[in-house]
């Protein structure tokens, strides 16, 4: 399954291994929201990005943070919403009310989980917070993970791309959170035990580069 990129509706499917194995193009309406900022409104169609395979199924972020999306094949596209309560917004240290955050989904032993990032406001060179969560659909509540072991979680800049590999397999901090920000020219190194965040800054990167992405090794069982 492809979505295309953000602004359109439409994913593209393939049934491989059937006897017909084609691609085919199927447009979608999530619904939308207003985007509210002082005078300004607009209205905002929900699009499909971040598609993440777990459990047979496909998941997305949606705007809500109390749900997720869920696309299923039978054989043609069901879209639907499960219920993920208990993610703890981090409030700005400015004290705004307004959370301004990035929402990823990603597979973790066969269980979806989340990683959230938190800015401290309208400034989002500055990370307030970052937090990874284990989605329980059966409890419909998320619970926040402390520990995942000898496991860094690799998060690209853009498209909600997050992967995970070993740490000690490749040099990197264990249970740790990698993160190449779309705001700066730095990875984002953060320790999800002692909750303290180390800053690379990488230096010989074109500021017109475009963004950059991480290639993730295959997981064998």
């Amino acid at each position: 399954v492809l979505a295309e990129p953000c602004e359109s509706t439409v994913i593209w499917y393939c049934h491989a291994g059937s006897t017909t194995a084609e691609w085919v193009r199927h447009e979608y309406d999530l619904g939308g929201r207003w985007a509210v900022l002082g005078e300004y409104r607009e209205w905002i169609k929900e699009h499909i990005s971040g598609l993440v395979a777990c459990g047979g199924k496909f998941y997305y972020p949606v705007s809500d943070k109390d749900e997720c999306g869920v696309l299923e094949f039978s054989p043609e596209p069901v879209f639907s919403t499960v219920t993920t309560k208990g993610v703890k917004l981090t409030l700005p240290p400015s004290g705004e009310v307004c959370v301004h955050w990035n929402h990823f989904l990603f597979d973790l032993d066969g269980e979806l989980h989340a990683l959230c990032i938190f800015f401290a406001g309208l400034d989002t060179n500055e990370v307030a917070d970052i937090a990874v969560y284990k989605m329980d659909f059966a409890g419909s509540r998320c619970a926040k993970v402390d520990n995942i072991g000898d496991r860094a979680i690799l998060a690209s800049a853009s498209n909600h791309a997050v992967g995970w590999c070993s740490a000690s397999k490749f040099g990197l901090l264990p249970n740790s959170v990698y993160w190449m920000s779309r705001y700066d020219k730095c990875l984002h190194v953060y320790d999800i035990e002692t909750s303290t965040e180390e800053l690379r800054v990488c230096e010989d990167v074109a500021k017109l580069s475009r963004q950059p992405f991480w290639l993730i090794p295959t997981h064998h069982p």
